[in-house]
């Protein structure tokens, strides 16, 4: 017996071991098959669908609000410590609030979150805000995700 034709008879043998586990006798409620009710198989797709695409999208703008959140509260805590706002991520980690590596922080989409604070009329730092540029990488867009003290 050649190698083809031993490879060639277990491909059946498995095959009707295959056959013989699934088939279901037919009954009233299951026709038996036949050609009107033989489905092809189709071809597995590695593509996912819209919908799993949409949810992944979706569960990324929630971590980048859960991070725009914990950086809102160390930029915060930053500014009660020194009395200014830092000057990015990377002076916080320096400084200790938050930990390193500074790449730690970057957004769900890979980009570095920006961080701000307006000054009150005496000068001092306040309204610390965050923001990530969301999806399209593109800031002051309406799909930003930013934080702020009320």
């Amino acid at each position: 017996m050649t190698v083809h034709t031993r490879w060639l008879l277990i491909g059946l043998l498995s095959a009707s071991a295959c056959r013989g586990a699934t088939e279901v006798a037919p009954t009233a409620a299951t026709p038996a098959p036949g050609p009107t009710t033989a489905v092809p198989p189709s071809a597995p797709s590695d593509a996912p669908g819209p919908s799993v695409v949409a949810r992944f999208e979706q569960a990324k703008i929630e971590t980048a609000k859960t991070q725009c959140a914990q950086l809102l509260s160390a930029l915060t805590l930053a500014i009660v410590q020194d009395g200014k706002c830092p000057a990015d991520i990377d002076a916080m980690v320096a400084r200790g609030l938050l930990p390193p590596p500074a790449s730690r922080h970057l957004d769900p989409w890979e980009r570095a979150f920006t961080i701000a604070c307006a000054a009150d009329p005496a000068g001092r730092d306040t309204a610390p805000r965050v923001r990530s540029a969301g999806p399209d990488g593109r800031p002051d867009t309406g799909d930003d995700v930013a934080c702020s003290e009320p």
